[in-house]
């Protein structure tokens, strides 16, 4: 009797539909996550997951639960998913970048097109300008990580070498006059 009571148990525990067992598991693993109970918050989200494989929200969770328990590798698959799920998250698009920049050079490539993809749905949106900006530095590419901001490197070296070439001139002019009030001085003619 004590057997069956427990298998009914655990076949009851497994009914109903999945969607909203999902959605329990997920509510609790967000509440988890809010509570900085890190651990079980992977584990509901893990969960959910396993229910409902496609769910961009559970995805997006999941990867700021391990972001906190700092397993960036991991965060960075789920963040990947979020994206390939939900290429209009725009929040997921950013973190996911700011994570690519963790890697090599193909991920800061890939962060790169990630900060592209926001900005030409906002072209104003300031994180993602500097998210392209630091790929693009860590990338050893200062002319483009400068451009979104109006900046022409180039234009300005050549300034400021000009710059140099007027101060130099003046500072030649005024010594040679110098010199030649000091000659007129010392000749009586001043």
């Amino acid at each position: 009797l004590a057997a069956a009571a427990l298998l009914a148990a655990a076949v009851g525990g497994g009914c109903g539909d999945p969607a909203a067992r999902e959605q329990q598991h997920l509510s609790r693993g967000e509440a988890y996550l809010e509570e900085g109970k890190i651990a079980e918050a992977v584990l509901e989200l893990q969960n959910a997951l396993r229910l409902v494989p496609n769910d961009a929200r559970a995805h997006h969770a999941l990867a700021q639960a391990l972001l906190a328990a700092n397993q960036s590798q991991k965060a960075l698959w789920e963040l990947q998913e979020v994206v390939r799920l939900d290429p209009g998250n725009l929040d997921a698009r950013l973190q996911y970048g700011r994570t690519l920049l963790l890697g090599g050079r193909p991920e800061r490539e890939e962060a790169v097109k990630q900060a592209d993809a926001v900005l030409a749905v906002d072209p104003s949106r300031v994180p993602a300008l500097l998210l392209k900006g630091r790929a693009l530095q860590q990338l050893e590419r200062p002319q483009e990580a400068l451009e979104p901001f109006g900046f022409d490197a180039q234009e300005t070296r050549a300034r400021l070498e000009a710059f140099h070439r007027v101060e130099n001139t003046y500072l030649s002019t005024f010594q040679a006059l110098g010199g030649l009030g000091l000659v007129l001085g010392c000749l009586g003619l001043i």
